[in-house]
């Protein structure tokens, strides 16, 4: 999550899958909803994917995207409206910072969601597929 600073929570994913783990779902409803609910902010969900898990850098776009979704559906369902969210997709073309590519922690961390935060009012729901 960034807001002018930036934080880490593991919003991760199993290899090749677009469906938020149980802890994602945990760490997101006890940390992040409650401070969304209290105002006007656009949300920007960028969704990412290793080269691994998919062939081909339209797949893992299209699997990046698919896990911002999903972020994003979580959110909804927990009453967020859906006019805070932007989605957006890097694939494969944003490594995680700080770990070697080929590691096995860098593997998990591909898989994963960044959540962005401006403090402004919504506007309509914005979905950028690449």
């Amino acid at each position: 999550m960034a807001s002018g600073r930036r934080g880490s929570i593991p919003i991760l994913f199993e290899e090749g899958g677009k469906v938020l783990l149980a802890r994602g779902r945990e760490v997101l409803s006890r940390t992040l909803v409650p401070r969304f609910r209290d105002g006007p902010f656009r949300i920007i969900l960028r969704g990412h994917a290793g080269p691994e898990e998919a062939g081909g850098t339209e797949v893992q776009d299209d699997l990046g995207y698919a896990r911002a979704k999903e972020v994003r559906d979580f959110f909804i369902e927990k009453g967020l409206s859906p006019e805070s969210f932007e989605l957006q997709t890097v694939g494969s073309r944003s490594p995680p910072p700080g770990l070697a590519p080929d590691s096995v922690e860098a593997r998990k961390t591909w898989r994963r969601v960044e959540i962005f935060v401006s403090p402004q009012a919504t506007g309509l729901p914005v979905e950028r597929n690449r």
